[in-house]
C-alpha cells in the first residue's frame, strides 16, 4: 500500500471511528497551511461554503499570506457551485499558521497534502485531507463527512437514524398493498422505456440523474428516488448544484422519498431543507453478507454502487417481485464505468465535476470497480431469491447475473 493510501485510510478511520463528544461542545476547524495560492484559496473557500456545517458551535478559520482580508474579493471557480458568500461565518484574515496554532483547533483541514509530514504525530487524529488533487476519495469522502462524523454528537446521529426509520415505516405503510417494484437505471436501454407498460399498483424506484429527464418522470411516476455518490450527488461541483435542483423539483412534483446514505443525508438536511422531511438515510454495514432492507434489518452492506447498496435491498424488502430496466452494464470495449443514456445524464456538466474532483477521476480503477460490482450483484441476487423473491431484467445487460435473468 502506497503512502497516499495509508494517509487516506488513516485519516478516514480517525474521522469515522474517533470518539465523539456526548454534548454539542464548541468545535474549531482550521485550514492548514495558510493559503499561498489565490486559485486554491478561492477553490477551498467556495468548496467550504457547501461542505462545512455553519452551526452555532462551529468556528472556521481560514488564513492566507496573500494579503486577502475580505472574502467578497474572491471569485468562484466556474466548476464549483455558486453560494451566498455573505452567509459564511468564518474567521478570514491575512497571516500565517504555525504548528503551535494547531493546539487551538479540533479539526485540521489539510488543503495542500505536501505538508502532511510536517504535522507532529500528536495532531494526526485531527487531520482531514481535503486536497482535491491528493488521492482518490480523500477529498470527496472526507469533506461531506465533517458534519455527520466530526460535528454531530452521538445523540444527533441517533436522532437522524430514528427519524429515518420512522419515515421508512411510514413509506412502507403507504406501499403496503404493492407486491411489485420497478427499478430504473440510466443505461442506454432506458431509451426504450416507453415500449413497456408498468402495473399501476406498483412501486417505481428511480436513481441518480433520471431526475433530469422530465418526460421520463411523467411516464414512470416515481415513488422513490435513490442516490448515494459523494462525487456526483453530494459534491461541490456545478454538476451537483444542477442535479439537486432537479431533485427538489422531482420531490415536490411527485411527493417522493429520497433514500441515501447517512453522511450525504445529513449534509442535504442542512443544505437543502426543502426536502429534509423526505430524506431517509440508511446506516452502512461494513462487513458481512448482503441483506434485504426492513425495519428489523435497517441497514445495508456499504457497497459502492447505488444498485447493490440501496435499490435492490430496498425493492426486495418492500415487494415480492422486482423488475429492472436500464442496467446495461459495461460493454467490453468501455473505458469508463459504463455507458449512460445521454438523455439521462448531465453531459454538459461532466467537465465541472472532473475539475472539482480531479483525484477521483485520476485514481479510480474502472475495470476493478466493475468486476467487484458484478460479483456483489450476483451475491445479492442470490440472497434475494433465497428469500423467495423474484428478479426479472428487461432490455439488455452485459452484467452476467442480469443477462441470466432477462425475460
Amino acid at each position: 500500500m502506497n503512502n497516499k493510501k495509508l494517509w487516506y485510510y488513516g485519516t478516514r478511520i480517525s474521522q469515522v471511528f474517533a470518539k465523539h463528544s456526548p454534548s454539542n461542545e464548541h468545535k474549531t476547524i482550521q485550514f492548514f497551511p495558510a493559503f499561498d495560492n489565490l486559485n486554491m484559496l478561492e477553490d477551498q473557500y467556495y468548496r467550504s461554503l457547501w461542505y462545512l456545517p455553519f452551526v452555532n458551535n462551529v468556528k472556521v478559520i481560514m488564513m492566507n499570506i496573500l494579503g486577502q482580508d475580505d472574502p467578497s474579493n474572491l471569485s468562484c471557480p466556474n466548476y464549483l457551485r455558486k453560494s451566498n458568500k455573505k452567509t459564511f461565518p468564518i474567521e478570514f484574515s491575512k497571516g500565517n499558521v504555525e504548528i503551535e496554532d494547531l493546539k487551538k483547533t479540533d479539526i485540521i483541514l489539510v488543503w495542500k497534502a505536501s505538508v502532511l509530514k510536517t504535522i507532529p504525530f500528536r495532531y494526526w487524529h485531527q487531520i482531514r485531507i481535503v486536497d482535491p488533487n491528493y488521492y482518490l476519495f480523500s477529498e470527496t469522502h472526507t469533506y461531506p463527512g465533517i458534519l455527520f462524523h466530526d460535528i454531530y454528537t452521538d445523540d444527533d446521529r441517533l436522532e437522524q437514524r430514528n427519524q429515518s426509520l420512522k419515515r421508512y415505516l411510514n413509506m412502507k405503510s403507504i406501499f403496503s398493498d404493492k407486491y411489485k417494484a420497478y427499478v430504473f437505471g440510466t443505461g442506454p436501454s432506458i431509451e426504450d422505456i416507453d415500449k413497456y407498460s408498468f402495473e399501476e399498483n406498483s412501486i417505481r424506484i428511480i436513481c441518480n440523474s433520471i431526475v433530469k429527464n422530465k418526460n421520463a418522470l411523467r411516464y414512470i411516476k416515481p415513488s422513490i428516488l435513490v442516490f448515494t455518490d459523494s462525487v456526483f450527488h453530494f459534491g461541490a461541483s456545478r454538476y451537483v448544484e444542477i442535479f439537486l435542483e432537479d431533485v427538489v423539483s422531482a420531490v415536490m412534483e411527485y411527493d417522493i422519498y429520497c433514500v441515501t446514505n447517512e453522511v450525504g443525508g445529513a449534509l442535504l438536511t442542512h443544505k437543502v431543507p426543502e426536502i429534509s422531511e423526505r430524506i431517509i438515510t440508511i446506516p452502512a454495514k461494513r462487513f458481512g453478507k448482503p441483506n434485504l432492507l426492513s425495519e428489523k434489518c435497517f441497514y445495508t452492506r456499504d457497497y459502492e454502487n447505488v444498485l447493490t447498496r440501496y435499490m435492490l435491498p430496498l425493492a426486495a424488502g418492500l415487494c415480492s417481485e422486482v423488475t429492472l430496466i436500464g442496467f446495461d452494464g459495461r460493454n467490453p470495449d468501455e473505458t469508463y464505468f459504463w455507458k449512460h443514456n445521454a438523455n439521462y445524464q448531465y453531459l454538459d456538466q461532466m467537465n465541472s465535476v472532473k475539475e472539482a474532483h480531479p483525484a477521483f477521476f485520476r485514481d479510480v480503477e474502472y475495470d476493478e470497480y466493475y468486476v467487484k460490482h458484478c460479483k456483489n450483484l450476483e451475491l445479492l441476487c442470490n440472497t434475494i431469491e433465497k428469500d423467495g423473491k423474484t428478479i426479472r431484467v428487461m432490455g439488455n445487460s452485459f452484467i452476467p447475473s442480469f443477462a441470466s435473468r432477462l425475460g
